[in-house]
């Protein structure tokens, strides 16, 4: 490989796509059918529907959005070139409502094997990512204690 197409792969990892909470509602509402003009229409019923729809909030997933880019676990890393937002907004919808393949593709004009290996690459992303986000110290777990947890 040339220096310069080295150069230009590490730039391609360095870049970090930031999204607001506004903006990762308003796309994953788009996403799930929700034209701008329905948006604008009802916009009290936006939050509501995003929960429905992906099992997060907006803070939420943007906070993952960015972990998925940055974390320092390389192997919980998305590369660039899976680092598609409609795909995260699937992987959400499936982990959420765990839909059959076929009653995916029904809602989704995307090819049903496109769709399976984009979801289950974005799945298993944030599955390594609670090497990361739960962390118990020392004094957690040589007690005797039982702790229970549970995500929400």
């Amino acid at each position: 490989m040339a220096d310069s197409e080295e150069e230009n792969t590490d730039e391609a990892h360095s870049v970090t796509v930031i999204v607001t909470p506004d903006m990762m509602q308003k796309k994953g509402l788009l996403i799930a059918n929700f034209d701008e003009e329905r948006q604008d229409r009802a916009p009290k019923s936006n939050h509501q529907r995003f929960l429905d729809r992906c099992g997060s909030t907006p803070i939420q997933l943007c906070e993952m959005w960015e972990d998925l880019q940055t974390t320092p676990l390389e192997s919980a890393r998305v590369p660039p070139e899976k680092f598609k937002m409609c795909c995260f907004f699937l992987a959400h919808h499936f982990l959420r409502h765990c839909q059959t393949e076929s009653e995916r593709h029904a809602t989704n004009p995307v090819r049903a094997q496109t769709q399976r290996d984009w979801v289950w690459c974005f799945v298993e992303k944030i599955a390594l990512l609670r090497f990361q986000k739960i962390v118990w110290t020392p004094r957690h777990i040589d007690t005797d204690d039982i702790w229970a947890c549970t995500g929400s």
